[in-house]
């Protein structure tokens, strides 16, 4: 437990945790997102699963690649680049004007949050001490699955306070936890060398 304490202690980490949490916060938003799609363009159920299955698909699909380019070409700033492509997306959800426009948002709100997964989880190891990385990495993916858990809490709070134009104010997280990102990635880079 001590351990766990411990890696707590470190604030690249919490930064870290907090951005996996808003990622996949981000990802728990469309599946409660989708009855009012559904309504609003007449969707069958195969729609609704494909919209699903855009956004679940490139996020997962797309983390070898981006695992890939962020080994080869890594920039400080892409992480929290990818808050932003992922908040800017998901922000628009209650926007679409039709149902091609919401697969769309869907596919490259996903993306997104492909884009952040390999380029997280290898910046947590890196700023967590050897001996307490397995706790570091067991905290860093908790704080992902309770954003996931969450988010639809979140898409319901909105739709019942604001309609599905309240997906905009998903942006405001996005922008918020991105430039903490980006302000840690500093000490990241000291961590690094």
């Amino acid at each position: 437990m001590s351990s766990l304490l411990l890696a707590l202690r470190n604030p690249a980490l919490l930064v870290l945790m907090l951005g996996h949490f808003t990622n996949d916060l981000f990802g728990g938003i469309l599946p409660l997102y989708m009855p009012v799609m559904k309504e609003r363009f007449d969707l069958s159920n195969a729609a609704v699963g494909l919209t699903i299955l855009a956004y679940t698909s490139l996020s997962s699909l797309s983390q070898p690649i981006f695992g890939y380019l962020s080994d080869r070409r890594g920039r400080r700033w892409y992480i929290a680049a990818t808050l932003v492509w992922s908040a800017s997306f998901v922000a628009m959800y209650g926007f679409a004007p039709s149902f091609p426009v919401l697969l769309i948002l869907a596919a490259l709100a996903g993306l997104g949050s492909g884009a952040y997964h390999p380029l997280g989880a290898s910046t947590a190891a890196q700023v967590s001490e050897p001996r307490f990385r397995n706790a570091a990495m067991s905290l860093y993916t908790v704080a992902g699955s309770v954003g996931w858990g969450l988010g639809p809490v979140v898409a319901v709070a909105l739709l019942a306070w604001l309609g599905p134009p309240g997906s905009v104010v998903l942006v405001v997280p996005g922008l918020v936890v991105a430039g903490l990102l980006y302000q840690q990635m500093g000490m990241v880079d000291r961590v690094r060398q």
